[in-house]
């Protein structure tokens, strides 16, 4: 299978489930959306982690940048911050995230 496919079918899960929230009354589209929108996102982490199996950095990265998302998403939905702030704070924490993670990999005495 590949990634395409794989959220492929994510995508169209979480489109049905969606649509039955709405229907049934139990959720509004904007929560929804920010449902199925973090959803996506942590199944593409997941993607991530089974197709890059051998580098351990890009997998790290790829969860950061997943679950940073989800935690923006979540706070717009819920109007603690507005989307401008929360890009710049999902920016800004990925790029501690990165410059952290390189100063772990190449500090001395490190195996390679």
């Amino acid at each position: 299978m590949t990634s395409e496919q794989f959220l492929g079918a994510v995508r169209a899960l979480l489109a049905c489930l969606s649509g039955w929230l709405i229907s049934s009354g139990t959720a509004d589209a904007a929560t929804t959306q920010l449902i199925t929108g973090s959803l996506l996102v942590l199944a593409t982490a997941g993607w991530s982690f089974h197709a890059n199996s051998g580098d351990v950095g890009q997998q790290i990265a790829g969860l950061v940048r997943a679950l940073i998302a989800t935690a923006g998403g979540f706070a717009v939905q819920r109007g603690y911050i507005d989307q401008a702030t929360a890009s710049q704070l999902g920016g800004a924490i990925a790029t501690l995230a990165v410059a952290g993670w390189s100063v772990h990999a190449k500090r001395p005495g490190r195996k390679q």
